[in-house]
């Protein structure tokens, strides 16, 4: 604060009086500065102004220190630039300290406006949470015997010939048992009544369930919008009813294989240009329903850009509790040079991504890393930076 004073008074000559001080030469400047500090004894006169002309560079700092101050008064909060001048340990805990005193303020805010907070209490609430959490499980337990049960009530257990005993002769077998296609067809009724579920994908069907064999009370399409409709069809037929699920929203199967095999010939199928069973059902008005709830982002910055551009923010998302994206989340980073040239490379982005692998290989070496590019051209590319980076330093 010495410092702060004396450049209020004297930061336009000092270096002049100290070389005169130093020189002998006293003149009635030094005088008048002698009676306005009359503290200060002649002996540490010199050594003061020493340590002033030092600190000749800072004025920014203590410009911008008033300025501060300034606007610290007009916000009725004087105590935090008297205890910035003042506790030589300011700069390391100041700034904790306004914090936590502000959270404070608001917390008190808060429990006089709402007083069910200040009657919360954190030991009960979890207490629930931690009772809720067992009954939900015990539940899924209880569900799981349930459905076990019943299932083993409808077991077949007769004995005698017919489906069941084909089956029978095909577990007594060492080898040569019999393919799954015509076991299927042979005893397709004794496997399903003992397992009732089959979970396989809509080529599978084609291939080891012949028509006729078995039929299903639902049949659920999962990724529905990776899957053709000339895939689907043989498994839709196969039951009484289907639940597709998928996302419209998500780029549907590759049809580079379909463009290489087109004679250029129109198709008079009523699917041809349908790329997915997803749309084929949406084309035929079926019942919709969207799941609202998004849980498998471990941040809520993954899911947050296409919540806003394609689902039109009717997405509920859970907040992440690292809302500062320290460990995890999606950061944007905008490089103003970094421009696609020809064939589609992006030079500066490469370099700026090999960069970046480069920084998390000597932070983080014992965690594995990966990196994707919207082409196959960028992704070599960004390898090439990558090797290049590494000759220089084989580190």
């Amino acid at each position: 604060m010495e410092t702060h004073r004396a450049f209020a008074e004297a930061a336009t000559w000092l270096a002049n009086l100290h070389r005169d001080v130093t020189a002998g030469l006293v003149g009635d400047e030094v005088h008048d500065m002698l009676d306005r500090t009359p503290d200060r004894a002649c002996g540490d006169l010199d050594a003061w102004l020493r340590s002033a002309h030092d600190s000749v560079p800072s004025i920014h700092d203590v410009v911008r220190f008033n300025q501060l101050e300034k606007r610290a008064a007009e916000a009725e909060i004087p105590e935090v630039t008297e205890a910035a001048a003042s506790r030589p340990d300011a700069a390391r805990q100041l700034t904790g300290l306004f914090e936590h005193a502000c959270y404070a303020a608001w917390l008190d805010s808060a429990f006089r406006d709402r007083p069910v907070l200040a009657e919360f209490d954190g030991a009960t609430h979890g207490g629930i949470v931690e009772r809720f959490r067992e009954l939900d499980r015990a539940q899924f337990r209880q569900n799981q015997i349930r459905i076990a049960e019943k299932h083993w009530e409808r077991l077949p257990r007769y004995q005698g010939g017919g489906q069941l005993g084909v089956l029978r002769r095909e577990f007594q077998k060492k080898t040569r048992h019999m393919a799954v296609r015509r076991l299927m067809k042979e005893a397709g009724r004794a496997i399903q009544s003992i397992k009732p579920v089959f979970m396989m994908s809509p080529l599978s069907i084609a291939k080891y369930i012949p028509p006729g064999s078995v039929a299903f009370d639902l049949v659920v399409f999962d990724e529905a919008s990776q899957v053709r409709p000339v895939e689907a069809l043989g498994a839709i037929i196969r039951g009484r009813q289907a639940v597709v699920v998928g996302d419209s929203k998500q780029l549907p199967p590759t049809s580079f294989f379909d463009r290489m095999g087109d004679d250029g010939q129109e198709e008079g199928s009523q699917t041809a240009d349908l790329e997915s069973i997803l749309g084929m059902f949406c084309a035929q008005g079926a019942p919709e329903r969207m799941l609202r709830w998004h849980y498998r982002s471990r941040h809520e910055s993954l899911i947050t850009v296409s919540n806003h551009e394609f689902y039109d923010n009717r997405l509920v998302v859970f907040p992440s509790p690292d809302a500062g994206k320290v460990d995890t989340g999606l950061v944007f980073r905008h490089h103003p040079e970094a421009t696609y040239q020809r064939r589609g490379i992006n030079t500066a982005e490469a370099k700026t991504v090999a960069i970046a692998v480069m920084e998390h290989a000597r932070k983080t070496p014992g965690l594995t890393l990966g990196v994707a590019a919207f082409s196959n051209v960028q992704a070599r590319r960004v390898e090439d930076e990558v090797d290049i980076l590494r000759r220089r330093d084989p580190s």
